[in-house]
């Protein structure tokens, strides 16, 4: 399942089946995609600061235009 066809937050139960279940016939593709992704897995902290990496990212690139 590609970034492309993940469907957002109402397909993301999909997602997570495609990810869990190694019969399923999007499994190989999936977890390649998704790398170490682990959903049971939340940091608040890491989030905010991938938030803050993309927000300073953005800027820069706005800024050298």
């Amino acid at each position: 399942m590609r970034a492309t066809r993940s469907g957002g937050p109402y397909s993301y139960e999909e997602f997570l089946d495609a990810l869990t279940d190694k019969h399923h016939p999007e499994h190989r593709e999936t977890k390649q995609w998704a790398g170490a992704f682990e959903p049971e897995v939340f940091s608040a902290q890491q989030a905010n600061a991938a938030v803050g990496a993309m927000f300073v990212w953005a800027k820069e690139r706005h800024n050298r235009k």
